[in-house]
């Protein structure tokens, strides 16, 4: 969320860079990327909630998506035998849902934001994104 100090910002970019690539280097077992994703979301939602302002609608509305990122990694973690398919309902619900409230934040907001229209596009490429994925997969 555009909600909070830059360096927030740089942060969650920064972890989700390293996360990406230790997704990618390392081989896992199933259940070991599941637990991974888990932390990963704990993590960034309670930095979201540490740094958010909580102010106005924006301020709210960020707080929802950090309470939310750490519902999802609890959700993971207590998922005792996570299977691929649980991964993907839990990580694209997350995705969707996160894209549609950023998009209400962008627009209830467009007025003190000179790029709302940039934010608002990639608002509805993570809401577009979960339906892609899983076309892609339907068709491998």
């Amino acid at each position: 969320m555009s909600n909070g100090p830059p360096w927030k910002l740089a942060v969650i970019g920064v972890v989700a860079v390293i996360a990406g690539l230790a997704l990618l280097l390392v081989d896992w077992t199933l259940a070991e990327p599941a637990a991974f994703a888990a932390m990963l979301f704990v993590a960034r939602g309670a930095l979201h909630i540490v740094t958010t302002s909580f102010e106005g609608l924006a301020g709210a509305l960020s707080a929802l998506v950090g309470c939310g990122e750490v519902g999802v990694g609890v959700a993971l973690l207590a998922w005792p035998a996570p299977t691929l398919l649980a991964l993907v309902l839990v990580v694209g619900s997350w995705v969707l849902l996160s894209g549609v409230v950023e998009a209400t934040i962008v627009l209830a907001t467009r007025a003190d934001s000179p790029h709302w229209r940039l934010r608002f596009s990639s608002a509805m490429v993570e809401v577009r994104t979960p339906a892609v994925v899983r076309s892609i997969a339907a068709v491998s």
